[in-house]
């Protein structure tokens, strides 16, 4: 053991998370206290102040572990219908029927796309890796965004950030 390493004791231990307390960490120049704890999601530890071990927040290790904690305990028919945040009245229910009426509504909209479609599959066109706009590489494929639906395969690469303010831009 080196005269550096933090001594580690318990302090509580519950079913849930077993807590350890970190004596000697130097932060900022200070000597400060914090506490290792146990994720209840995935079971890694983390760095925790003693404030939050003593009313209960320091039970997961990020926002994700925590959302994933909670939709577990969820029934599955919690978040169907009205209940779902991306519920859309009737187009939730019956997704075909809303895009059937939606192309049947833009039908030059749905050319172009879905030549773009073709053209991607088929080899013709090719979607680059970055965005054409700002130039990054954003973990999601980049939308073709059509300035003009009658020249379907002339389309501008964007990434979701630029595709949004594109239409924000059209709209405002």
């Amino acid at each position: 053991m080196n005269i550096h390493d933090p001594i580690i004791y318990p302090v509580e231990t519950s079913q849930e998370a077993k807590v350890y307390k970190l004596a000697g960490e130097v932060a900022r120049g200070k000597l400060r206290t914090t506490c290792v704890v146990t994720c209840e999601g995935c079971r890694e530890r983390f760095l925790a102040t003693p404030y939050k071990v003593s009313v209960g927040r320091a039970r997961f290790c990020s926002r994700s572990c925590a959302g994933r904690a909670a939709a577990a305990k969820l029934p599955p028919e919690f978040y169907q219908g009205e209940r779902n945040p991306n519920f859309k009245n009737w187009a939730s229910r019956n997704k075909r029927a809303y895009v059937e009426r939606y192309r049947a509504k833009y039908p030059e909209k749905a050319a172009a796309n879905d030549a773009v479609e073709r053209a991607v599959r088929s080899g013709k066109l090719i979607r680059p890796e970055t965005c054409s706009e700002c130039g990054c590489k954003p973990s999601e494929p980049v939308h073709g965004h059509h300035d003009d639906y009658s020249k379907p395969l002339s389309v501008r690469w964007l990434c979701r950030g630029c595709h949004l303010r594109t239409h924000g831009a059209q709209v405002a």
